[in-house]
């Protein structure tokens, strides 16, 4: 679901700085974020959203780039995006967390102070109290987590799962 879009100004901020500093950042096509206008305006500026990479495709390119995903399985667009290369993934969530992968870590944020129950300890950042201050406890997390400083938390709960995608044409027998 798409995050508040307080929420999707400070992952705009932090896309930005890492676009600015030559980095790269995949979102995947089916992402909530694009969805909100703030995160789009910032980001994409007035280009029209789509697709830049298919589904598990390297960028050329550094900067901003979105991944084509076949379907909605949350698994299935991990997947895709660890195949493009990226080192760290950050999930916003508006739910409960589910299962992160096994090879890229993955940050679970939830923008939800209520309505999480028990589910609160299992996420790697909570943000309450000022936007502004919750982007930056993000990039913190991220770059510790990025030099290995950290686990995300259902890492070590070994909640994790793996699927490659078989498209919009695959079966299952």
């Amino acid at each position: 679901a798409p995050p508040p879009p307080a929420a999707a100004r400070g992952l705009a901020a932090i896309t930005r700085a890492i676009v600015e500093a030559s980095g790269t950042v995949v979102v995947a096509a089916n992402a909530g974020v694009l969805a909100i206008e703030a995160f789009r305006a910032l980001t994409l500026g007035p280009r029209p959203v789509g697709p830049t990479l298919a589904y598990g495709e390297r960028p050329r390119l550094p900067g901003l780039h979105v991944m084509a995903t076949p379907n909605e399985h949350w698994i299935e667009t991990l997947t895709g995006l660890g195949a493009t290369g990226v080192e760290l993934i950050v999930s916003v969530i508006t739910g409960p967390p589910q299962s992160v992968h096994p090879l890229v870590p993955v940050l679970q944020v939830g923008v939800a102070a209520v309505g999480m129950g028990a589910a609160r300890s299992d996420l790697d950042l909570l943000p309450l109290g000022d936007p502004r201050a919750w982007a930056e406890r993000l990039l913190e997390r991220v770059l510790a987590t990025a030099a290995i400083g950290t686990t995300p938390a259902l890492v070590e709960l070994d909640n994790t799962d793996f699927q490659v995608s078989r498209g919009s044409l695959g079966i299952s027998l």
